[in-house]
């Protein structure tokens, strides 16, 4: 398909990305003369009128949303059998790419991007849509180091008095390694089951794997749902204790044992992020600084009535020290006396002879 013009508008370039009914290529806006990624659905779905529904509410879903941290969407439409979204195009890698090649992040950079995350969740939440489908593969890390949310496809809308879904039906959609517990048994969800989520791609980016694998889905689902992950910071040392019990609550079974909004991570991710700069595991009180310890006083200097060495009296020798250096001086002295009588007798004895 490259080279093909889609609406009249896109020209696709390069594939950037195939999902399970579509493919994300790179292409180039000729009416606008800017560059865009355009999803395209492949084969068989192309025409079918389900895929062509899902891929319209995603537009009106992604149409619902500005804010810098979620791919903004342009366009959907048909072009003969295949349906499109153009998309912004965004300069950079998937969170999965990123973890498959350095197998896991720094503690400072896994907090950023989990941060950035939660700033996108927050605005889609405040405008009534919950994602269902936050994993590594559908967070864009940008050259510069910002997250693009991206893939609204699955995603639920949510009314004041009740939950009108984007997908067709209630069974369970997502990608199972981040799936919560109520997405997984087909309950109702809200903006605790996107923290969910979040608290997996936070444990994967920093222990290099999520909290659950298995043989097949339903081992994980049924991790999911009854076993609770290893603790972060058995695994990794320099995890703050603070970012490992946030973490043990955003990925709790019972979505109300989990924090009840994305802005309220956000804050708690903030004030975890200052604290580890400020040399700190945790945010606290302002201690006064205790005053540092000083030496102990030389003891006073005693006479030297003994007759000792200057350095000696100068540090003010102990009694024994003086003791035992009195008793060496006049060992000194006999010995002196003795090898001067010794000389006095042979220069007797040889005046003599």
């Amino acid at each position: 398909m490259a080279g093909r013009i889609v609406g009249h508008r896109y020209r696709l370039e390069a594939p950037l990305g195939r999902g399970g009914m579509a493919t994300v290529w790179r292409g180039t806006d000729l009416d606008a003369g800017r560059p865009v990624a355009v999803k395209v659905l492949d084969g068989p779905r192309a025409a079918q009128p389900a895929a062509l529904d899902r891929l319209r509410r995603e537009a009106q879903t992604v149409s619902r949303l500005d804010h810098p941290n979620i791919v903004a969407g342009y366009e959907f439409g048909v072009d003969g059998d295949a349906g499109y979204l153009a998309m912004e195009l965004v300069d950079g890698r998937s969170l999965a790419d990123l973890l498959s090649g350095e197998g896991r992040l720094r503690v400072e950079q896994a907090i950023d991007i989990a941060a950035q995350v939660c700033a996108a969740l927050a605005a889609a939440h405040g405008a009534g849509v919950i994602h269902r489908d936050i994993k590594p593969g559908n967070l864009i890390i940008t050259d510069s180091g910002g997250v693009k949310v991206c893939d609204f496809g699955i995603a639920r809308l949510q009314t004041r008095d009740t939950q009108a879904a984007l997908t067709g039906s209630s069974a369970a959609v997502g990608t199972c390694e981040y799936m919560a517990p109520e997405q997984a048994t087909g309950d109702a969800v809200d903006a605790r089951t996107d923290l969910y989520s979040l608290g997996c791609v936070l444990y994967a980016m920093l222990t290099g794997r999520p909290p659950f694998l298995g043989d097949n889905p339903m081992a994980v689902l049924h991790q999911h749902l009854h076993e609770p992950p290893v603790p972060v910071g058995t695994v990794r040392a320099d995890v703050p204790p603070s970012l490992d019990q946030l973490i043990t609550r955003l990925v709790a079974k019972d979505p109300a044992d989990r924090p009840a909004s994305a802005a309220q991570v956000h804050h708690q991710l903030t004030e975890i992020r200052d604290a580890a700069t400020a040399g700190t595991t945790t945010p606290g009180p302002v201690l006064t600084a205790a005053p540092a310890p000083t030496a102990p006083a030389a003891p006073p200097v005693a006479a030297n009535p003994a007759g000792l060495p200057s350095t000696m009296a100068a540090t003010g020798a102990s009694w024994p020290a003086r003791w035992i250096w009195s008793q060496q001086w006049w060992l000194i002295l006999a010995s002196a006396a003795a090898v001067l009588a010794t000389v006095l007798t042979v220069a007797v004895v040889l005046a003599s002879r």
